[in-house]
């Protein structure tokens, strides 16, 4: 499941909607955040959002949506039951 989740492409199909959208910011001069952001929705899956893996994937991401032009993203951590959540 890793291989199919949390590869450099789901980072590309994440953002690929907001391409036009965030060179017009750039061109504007305005931010383009992307907010609440992370491995899977709803707490994430354990032994994916939990793991080693999933903090590679973020880099990758992160450096993926610089690369087109987002100031800056907010990865979701949640409450304190959720697989994402770095801090529990």
């Amino acid at each position: 499941m890793f291989s199919n989740f949390l590869n450099h492409n789901a980072g590309i199909n994440l953002i690929q909607q907001y391409l036009d959208t965030s060179a017009r910011a750039q061109a504007l001069g305005k931010p383009f955040m992307m907010f609440e952001t992370n491995t899977a929705t709803c707490g994430g899956l354990p032994g994916l959002s939990d793991s080693f893996g999933a903090a590679l994937w973020a880099v990758d991401y992160g450096l993926t949506m610089a690369a087109a032009n987002f100031s800056g993203a907010l990865l979701h951590v949640g409450g304190q039951n959720v697989y994402y959540n770095p801090f529990t």
